[in-house]
């Protein structure tokens, strides 16, 4: 890559801090979630349950940063591992997609309760199941699926879907001047079972939290023209005024916690992304995109648990 050595040094040491960060951010909110009994019984709260124990596991294989690379491997800082650790750590680290995945379900969640008008009891009986399918089936089964290719390998900051040796494939596939061992296409890969899918949920995100913006704007502007009629109505609709109000506003407090939640999550996989496709788009790795994907990667657990306490503070 060209750096130099404090250069890798900073490199190696971000994950250790941000993965740790994330780690206790997600223990937070699975203790908090566990130790209240009337919050267990919410579908909301076992979705954040789910993604914080994958979290504490996909963080943590960050935090290790670059000690399960293969000991001896040219152009890291320390690299203390074998083929077995990196392949480990390549696991964990692609299992970490399903943060996205739950961030999806929790959308879906707040889209079903404000504009569907579903009670918590409903989607805890209909659907809730089905999203922790959703989510467990489709992340195990591409790990799963990399791991019997040979995907996990050294990949410049940790172990990931790369090729190896690393020389053995350019950017888009064409061959190095070396045959290549493990991880062959490992670039086709990463976009088709990290990146793209990654940026898929994205979209499939916004649109669910478009249409819960919508739905909370409509009960607003129908409260505003309920309001207009009250003043030149005789009868006494106060009770009915009072109870439009406090929906509204609990409608509201559920957009803005919503919005937070995706906030975290775009803020976590914005540099990877940027990086990664950089990398593939130039062969080669900028320094200061490195350092974002280091620093924002590991950390969802810890801007999750930010969200999740927000409310006790307003």
């Amino acid at each position: 890559m060209g750096f130099t050595l404090d250069q890798l040094k900073v490199l190696a040491i971000i994950p250790h801090v941000t993965g740790a960060m994330s780690v206790i951010g997600s223990s937070y909110i699975i203790v908090d979630v566990l130790r209240d009994r009337s919050k267990w019984k919410k579908t909301y709260n076992r979705l954040l349950f789910a993604m914080s124990c994958f979290d504490c596991v996909t963080s943590g294989g960050f935090g290790f940063s670059t000690l399960p690379i293969p000991k001896g491997t040219p152009g890291v800082y320390n690299p203390r591992g074998t083929t077995a650790t990196c392949t480990v750590q390549g696991f964990f680290i692609q299992m970490s997609i399903i943060g996205p995945m739950y961030n999806m379900m929790l959308a879906l969640y707040y889209y079903l309760m404000v504009n569907r008008r579903m009670s918590e009891g409903a989607i805890a009986a209909k659907v809730e199941v089905y999203m922790h399918a959703f989510c467990w089936i489709s992340a195990f089964t591409m790990g799963f699926i990399l791991l019997g290719l040979k995907m996990y390998n050294t990949a410049t900051l940790w172990c990931w879907q790369n090729d190896y040796p690393s020389n053995c494939e350019g950017s888009y596939g064409e061959p190095g001047p070396v045959p290549c061992e493990r991880g062959k296409h490992a670039w086709l890969f990463r976009w088709v079972f990290y990146y793209g899918l990654l940026w898929v949920i994205i979209a499939i995100t916004t649109l669910l939290m478009t249409l819960l913006y919508r739905g909370v704007r409509q009960q607003e502007l129908k409260m505003r023209r309920y309001d207009t009629r009250l003043k030149t109505d005789s009868v006494d609709k106060a009770a009915k005024k009072k109870a439009m109000k406090e929906n509204t506003a609990q409608s509201r407090r559920v957009l803005n916690q919503a919005m937070f939640f995706m906030g975290a999550f775009i803020l976590t996989f914005l540099a990877g992304s940027i990086n990664r496709l950089t990398q593939l788009v130039s062969g080669k790795s900028v320094y200061g995109l490195l350092v974002l994907h280091c620093v924002f990667a590991p950390w969802q657990g810890f801007l999750n648990a930010l969200v999740y306490i927000r409310p006790k503070f307003l």
